[in-house]
């Protein structure tokens, strides 16, 4: 499900020129031009913060982990989400919310931030359960993850993004209706019932099911091993053997936890994001009174705004619980200003 396809378009939705380029010519509220700067502000952060993930990550080698790749696919997905979606949703508000690209724009919109939102949700799910493997097996876990299972890991991660992403160009519900829809009210997909649960379930639902489970393990874990901590802290008293691989296995643990803290918190960041608009939105195709009574300031909140904050927070919250990537990133800066100092 994309934030692009959100709204419920009917029939009539085939466009009408004349009312499409009335509203395209009017002059832009200031609301909409106050909505507009703010995601223009998002776009530009989306786009630095992601690309400074990536390169920080790619360019130093003492993070070339498979942990780390995934975070790199991560923030793909969310700059593709800064340089391919959000410039349609802010030229839609700077018209006062009117498409005025057309519909083969109107479509490639809709599909590829379907894709680009899938994609991020896979990519997530993929973490959590790359933490499992980590915090169940920390002293095999790099002979259990090779670099070509992790390349079928990601490459699943994104083929499940573009089957979902493509499933949109039919209409599930009304074969011979209506795919996508545009006038002066917007552009995004008809309504489909049918590939809406289905978009909803496989691309968000079993991933947060997936994170739920992995996340639950993880957190048992981290709990028994601060509860351990803690009793040793009011008992110290020196074991007669040590063990070196039970020793390493625990360095290897602590370690694992450590790097899924920082991963949770993006993870339950990015649910609070987009639980909401899953939830409001399929009781909507479902229940169409069941919101009736919601007002704009909800909606706007809830379907809009945090949707689209999620793939700028994102490496707001990397390089502030991450002292390994800021270092990375500050060397990253540093190896550049060297090299354009030379010229």
């Amino acid at each position: 499900m994309s934030t692009s396809s959100l709204g419920k378009p009917n029939a009539s939705m085939n466009i009408n020129e004349s009312t499409s380029l009335t509203t395209c010519s009017q002059p832009t509220t200031v609301e909409n031009i106050a909505n507009g700067l703010f995601l223009i502000f998002i776009a530009l952060v989306t786009v630095a913060g992601n690309s400074s993930i990536c390169f920080a990550i790619l360019w130093n080698n003492s993070l070339h982990r498979f942990t780390n790749y995934i975070v790199v696919s991560f923030a793909i997905s969310d700059l593709m989400v800064g340089i391919f979606s959000l410039p349609f949703r802010i030229h839609q508000t700077l018209h006062n919310t009117a498409w005025c690209l057309g519909e083969n724009a109107c479509i490639f919109w809709v599909w590829v931030d379907l894709f680009c939102r899938t994609a991020a949700f896979a990519n997530l799910a993929l973490i959590a359960l790359d933490r499992f493997i980590a915090t169940k097996y920390p002293h095999t876990y790099h002979r259990k993850i090779t670099t070509w299972s992790g390349c079928c890991c990601l490459v699943i991660v994104w083929l499940d993004a573009l089957i979902v992403s493509t499933s949109s160009l039919t209409n599930w519900t009304l074969p011979d209706a209506l795919v996508f829809g545009h006038n002066n009210l917007g552009c995004s997909k008809t309504p489909d019932a049918y590939f809406y649960t289905f978009s909803a379930v496989v691309g968000f639902f079993l991933p947060l099911c997936i994170i739920g489970l992995s996340y639950s393990y993880v957190l048992k874990v981290a709990v028994s091993n601060w509860k351990a901590k803690s009793k040793a802290a009011v008992n110290p008293i020196p074991p007669p053997i040590v063990d070196g691989n039970r020793t390493s296995d625990r360095i290897a643990l602590v370690r694992e936890i450590k790097a899924a803290q920082t991963l949770a918190i993006v993870i339950g960041s990015f649910l609070v994001c987009w639980l909401p608009v899953f939830v409001i939105v399929l009781v909507l195709y479902w229940c169409s009174t069941c919101f009736k009574g919601v007002n704009k300031p909800v909606n706007i909140i809830f379907v809009y705004i945090l949707p689209n904050i999620t793939s700028a927070l994102n490496p707001i919250i990397f390089f502030i619980f991450s002292r390994k990537l800021r270092e990375a990133f500050l060397k990253f800066c540093n190896s550049i200003t060297k090299v354009v100092s030379r010229y």
